[in-house]
């Protein structure tokens, strides 16, 4: 910190002015010289204080301006030292690649014994409501009533800078179900080559994939949950590969390895309505040694076309082989629980072999205005069913569904919907349904949607009407649908 300094005269001034007074006073004789000369001394003192006060305040604004000016080049110095440390971080950033900076961010966590939130999952959650309402007599436990499809958690993050995982647990009104767990190898393999490993929806036609909550209707295609069981799921491996077709078109392949071809659906209407549709369930008798031709295979290829600025021309072919499922002479849920019915009671059941092959060839046609959301989608599919049931002959059967979806603008929607199919076990009997659909999508998180179906089956034939409202929590986005 700065001293003030005073000039040695100034300083022993007073102390001159009194001795001159002391040496002075005995020559004076007279009062009246005496109280000029203390005038003078006051008059001494008074501008001696002035001065001082004057000095004091100068030399304080001097150093206040240099402390300023000191903080100032110090502030200075400091900026410009973090723009430059900010510039050059910022220029090794933008040098590596987004491997890179995964690997790196992958060693800095672990060297300081946990993960920073690189590696935190996003959460998300979707909740299906509905009311539904039907004229059947036998519905009283299903229609006519609120019902609460499911509520999924989504968690997905990575694992590194090779793999992602993803974990996608289901809750409805009776059970907890892990629809998918599984990695995703990413960027683990040379060129586009990518593999999935865990329990997953087996890539096979568009919709079979989807969620019901991402359905463009409310429930999957009767012809699905007849032939696939909705969703085609299964546990093992999927091998994928992406590549370009010319400037503008890309086709996608896969191929999946998996220990069966099992099912999954929550319908709200139709012959499976009323449960948890599984093809998966197990029985706890001895089945023998599993072989290699006990497990299935899987394949799809699906081609995108540009057509246009706005327009989408997608084509698929989709295969699932199964050389040999295991059952107690029956596939269907219902022959299936009710021959467990009669083996639990009082007659065993032989195991029976089945083959299954299920071959799909679908068409998607998409117009859509970026800008304001009009537009229309367009999508069919074929399917073929082929079952050679042990003693029992081969059953094979045809099937089809189709919907055209109208977009007026980025909110509002209104379709078509329908299909038929004949029946898997016996290809003598067929079933069709038809449905209409408006939804409104209030913004990204919340949808609602009044959707009308006619159902015509062997054993029934009903109509029902069915408001759903679908509410997206947190994060919940998804790729191309392939």
């Amino acid at each position: 910190m700065f001293q003030i300094r005073v000039c040695p005269v100034v300083r022993f001034l007073p102390v001159t002015c009194l001795l001159i007074s002391a040496l002075g006073l005995p020559a004076i004789a007279q009062g009246e010289e005496h109280e000029l000369l203390r005038s003078r001394l006051a008059t001494l003192e008074q501008r001696h204080s002035e001065q001082m006060e004057a000095l004091r305040v100068e030399y304080e604004s001097r150093i206040r301006g240099l402390e300023q000016r000191v903080t100032g080049l110090s502030e200075d110095l400091l900026s410009s030292k973090e723009e430059e440390r900010d510039q050059m971080l910022q220029q090794a950033i933008t040098a590596l690649s987004q491997e890179d900076r995964l690997a790196a961010r992958y060693t800095a966590a672990e060297r300081g014994g946990s993960y920073d939130n690189s590696f935190n999952p996003a959460i998300g959650i979707a909740a299906d409501f509905l009311l539904v309402s039907s004229d059947r007599d036998d519905g009283f436990p299903l229609y006519n009533q609120f019902r609460l499809r499911s509520v999924e958690l989504q968690l997905q993050g990575r694992v590194d800078h090779l793999a992602s995982y993803h974990l996608m647990v289901l809750f409805d009104e009776e059970d907890v179900e892990l629809e998918e767990a599984y990695v995703h190898l990413d960027d683990a393999l040379p060129d586009t080559f990518e593999l999935k490993v865990g329990k997953f929806n087996a890539s096979f036609g568009k919709l079979s994939p989807l969620h019901e909550h991402d359905l463009p209707f409310v429930d999957h295609p009767q012809v699905l949950q007849e032939y696939l069981g909705g969703s085609l799921r299964t546990t093992g491996l999927e091998l994928r590969h992406c590549f370009a077709l010319g400037e503008s078109h890309v086709l996608r392949w896969s191929l999946g390895f998996a220990n069966s071809l099992d099912g999954d659906s929550h319908p709200i209407f139709g012959p499976a309505a009323g449960g948890h549709h599984h093809e998966d369930e197990e029985e706890e008798d001895a089945f023998g040694k599993r072989q290699f031709r006990d497990y299935a295979w899987t394949a799809r290829a699906s081609a995108i076309f540009e057509i246009g600025e706005e327009t989408l021309l997608q084509l698929g072919l989709s295969g699932a082989y199964a050389p040999r499922e295991r059952a107690f002479g029956a596939h269907s849920e219902k022959e299936f629980a009710f021959s467990q019915l009669l083996k639990d009671g009082k007659e065993e059941l032989e195991a029976k072999d089945l083959r299954r092959l299920i071959l799909g060839a679908d068409i998607t046609l998409s117009s859509i205005d970026s800008s304001t959301g009009s537009g229309f989608v367009f999508h069919g599919e074929a399917l073929l069913s082929r079952l050679r049931f042990e003693d029992a002959g081969t059953t094979t059967s045809f099937g089809f569904h189709s919907y055209f979806e109208y977009l007026f603008d980025k909110k509002w929607s209104a379709g078509l919907s329908g299909g038929f199919y004949e029946h898997a076990e016996d290809d003598s009997e067929s079933s069709w349904d038809i449905g209409l659909f408006l939804t409104y999508r209030i913004n990204e998180f919340h949808r609602l949607r009044l959707e009308a179906r006619h159902f015509d089956d062997p054993d029934f034939e009903s109509y029902g009407l069915m408001l759903q409202y679908t509410i997206f929590l947190g994060h919940h986005k998804h790729g191309i649908a392939w």
